[in-house]
């Protein structure tokens, strides 16, 4: 729910008791413009308070009295966004909607990459497949580097997913800490084969 939708509930309403309309908004669509109203709300006394009473039952009753009461706190809330610059930005922002199957493919490659980065580490063999020949195994100091690295890759495929859910207006925030890690993360991929190199030339 955003200031938009609250707009377009507020003038589904209106058109219904005009009757230029069949249908009222349903209940969920009532009770959620309300909510987003209340998160930004200063006062959340009076006809907020009232309304929340009335919204809290099973079946909300659509009157002209309901109506004029969510475009009181929605002219409510536009003039405390107009006295705050700040509360502006929070109330227009849109957060970042991430579809359901890349949610859940960042989340399964990260749970694989983490799994298969912990089990080498724990048996001192990463072991890189290659397409030509039998790959590289990485051990002691070279594995540790490498092991950095898919950590890092799991921290970029999880911040997608954490953008989604949060709805503070960070996108910057999770998109530098998403360009870090993926340059650190490179690094120590690459980082991890010249060490790997080192040492075998030092032996």
């Amino acid at each position: 729910m955003n200031l938009e939708q609250v707009d377009s509930v507020i003038t589904e309403l209106n058109e219904t008791l005009a009757g230029k309309r069949m249908y009222f908004p349903c209940n969920a669509d009532i009770r959620a413009a309300l909510a987003f109203m209340g998160r930004y709300l200063r006062d959340k006394g009076g006809v907020y308070a009232s309304l929340s009473d009335r919204l809290a039952g099973g079946y909300v009753r659509v009157d002209a009295q309901l109506v004029a009461d969510m475009q009181s706190l929605r002219e409510q809330l536009r003039d405390e966004m107009r006295c705050d610059e700040q509360l502006n930005r929070r109330v227009l922002h849109v957060p970042n909607r991430i579809p359901l199957k890349d949610r859940l493919a960042n989340l399964f490659f990260a749970a694989c990459l983490f799994g298969y980065a912990a089990l080498a580490a724990a048996i001192d063999d990463f072991y890189i497949p290659g397409k030509r020949g039998n790959g590289i195994h990485l051990h002691g100091v070279s594995l540790w580097v490498m092991f950095a690295a898919a950590i890092c890759a799991v921290v970029v495929l999880l911040a997608v997913i954490v953008d989604h859910y949060d709805t503070r207006p960070n996108e910057r925030a999770y998109k530098r800490v998403g360009n870090g890690f993926r340059v650190a993360g490179w690094v120590l991929f690459v980082g991890a084969f010249v060490v790997d190199i080192a040492l075998k030339i030092r032996h």
